[in-house]
């Protein structure tokens, strides 16, 4: 479907979603700089997560986060994988088994490639993108950040248009 890339490397977007409160749903719009009529996808090849979170936030069993880059603010479930609006989603939760015991151990950022794809990446219209976010019991707000890297892909019309209508009906 694509014709070729505009850019032989990859560029770098990044949205950070602040959750308004504690364990409330919360998205943030990508400024993509890019407009429909330009008639571009971007493949996104990598998604890099950074979770603000720490010990405190996260101190119970079962506490959890979900951290999603999705084409719609209008969502109530980030994580829904049958939901075409759900470009990428993850899931992450605390769970105690045994004697409680006292441990951290962080390692970020957390990294999703998508480099062995078909055609590289995930081919997506850039506008519009929203990064979203929501803890589960945890006591204070999340904060997330995504750094997207990703390609510019000049379409054709019909190409354009054919994206734009697979992305919205695609899902069952």
């Amino acid at each position: 479907m694509a014709k070729q890339a505009m850019v032989e490397y990859a560029n770098m977007a990044a949205v950070k979603v602040v959750e308004s409160a504690a364990n409330t749903l919360t998205f943030k719009k990508l400024d993509t700089q890019v407009s429909i009529t330009d008639k571009v996808a971007w493949l996104i090849n990598r998604i890099q997560l950074v979770v603000d979170i720490n010990a405190t936030q996260w101190n119970a069993n079962l506490d959890s986060f979900k951290v999603a880059l999705v084409r719609s603010n209008l969502l109530l479930d980030i994580t829904d994988q049958t939901d075409a609006a759900v470009l990428w989603g993850m899931f992450a939760q605390r769970t105690d088994i045994g004697t409680a015991a006292t441990s951290w151990l962080l390692i970020e950022p957390f990294i999703f490639d998508f480099s062995t794809f078909p055609g590289g990446g995930i081919l997506t219209p850039p506008t519009p993108l929203w990064g979203a976010v929501q803890g589960t019991s945890c006591t204070t707000a999340i904060t997330a950040q995504l750094r997207i890297h990703y390609q510019p892909i000049q379409l054709a019309d019909s190409e354009f248009w054919q994206l734009v209508e697979s992305v919205r009906i695609i899902s069952s």
